[in-house]
């Protein structure tokens, strides 16, 4: 891997990590539970690896230049059934 395309894979996990970084830096109201925050936290993943998709089907030049569009296409398709996984999950 070329380090442009390391610095492109760090970056899409960044913004996935984003959201919940946004979750746990807010005050928790009271009577709120595990699950709701659980399930908040995959609807917030969900929503960022969705967000996710049309970047990686853009087809712009500089992501695609370094992994190939091909590539993108394969991660775009494991991306699409994790998302939906966190959605039903």
């Amino acid at each position: 891997m070329t380090p442009r395309a390391v610095l492109w894979t760090l970056a899409c996990f960044a913004l996935l990590a984003l959201p919940f970084l946004v979750l746990l830096g807010g005050e928790r109201p009271d009577g709120r539970g595990f699950w709701w925050d659980f399930s908040m936290g995959l609807g917030f993943g969900a929503l960022a690896l969705l967000a996710l998709q049309f970047a990686l089907t853009a087809r712009l030049r500089w992501i695609s230049h370094p992994f190939g569009i091909d590539v993108l296409y394969l991660f775009h398709r494991v991306l699409s059934w994790g998302a939906v996984a966190l959605v039903l999950g």
